[in-house]
């Protein structure tokens, strides 16, 4: 076998390798671009986070307004679904597990109770208005876990109605 042909099989194969290594990854792009703001007559930062789930496996992810980076996958859930925040004497996994049933239908909060899951195939982006050029600032407050392993840590299952049904959000980080 010559080197032309060693060549024209690796040539051949190689995009095969590369989409089967993408295919079972989770992408997350980040952005930043400068817009001009027609009622303020001032230009605004918009950051975007986008993830994309090129696995087989469905993927939870929330936002919090602290750095999430050095903290392990067992804090980031008890953080969240657990600790009560400010002005509320509830956490969001005693609202899911009382089921309660709000009038016009659940409405996420952003740091509290906003979910969104990923299915495989799909991508959810996150919008931020008047950012810092820094999308690393953004990035650490981004959580993105298995949702099995979610429910795991729980032992409950999370209902679709918790879950943000939309394919993207606009945060004012101000």
């Amino acid at each position: 076998m010559g080197l032309r042909n060693i060549l024209f099989i690796i040539a051949t194969l190689l995009p095969c390798l590369v989409s089967s290594q993408e295919d079972s990854i989770i992408i997350i792009d980040t952005a930043s671009v400068e817009i001009f703001n027609n009622k303020t007559n001032e230009y605004e930062i918009w950051g975007y986070i986008n993830i994309i789930n090129n696995t087989d496996e469905e993927y939870i992810t929330w936002i919090t307004k602290n750095s999430v980076a050095d903290r392990t996958n067992d804090q980031k859930i008890t953080d969240y679904f657990f600790h009560h925040k400010p002005h509320y004497d509830f956490s969001l996994f005693n609202l899911m597990c009382e089921n309660i049933v709000f009038e016009g239908g659940w409405r996420p909060i952003i740091d509290y109770s906003l979910l969104k899951n990923i299915l495989p195939g799909r991508e959810f982006t996150y919008m931020f208005i008047k950012t810092d050029t820094n999308m690393d600032l953004y990035k650490d407050r981004v959580v993105l876990l298995k949702r099995k392993d979610v429910e795991e840590f729980l032992k409950f299952e999370i209902q679709d109605y918790f879950l943000f049904p939309q394919s993207s959000i606009v945060i004012d980080m101000e």
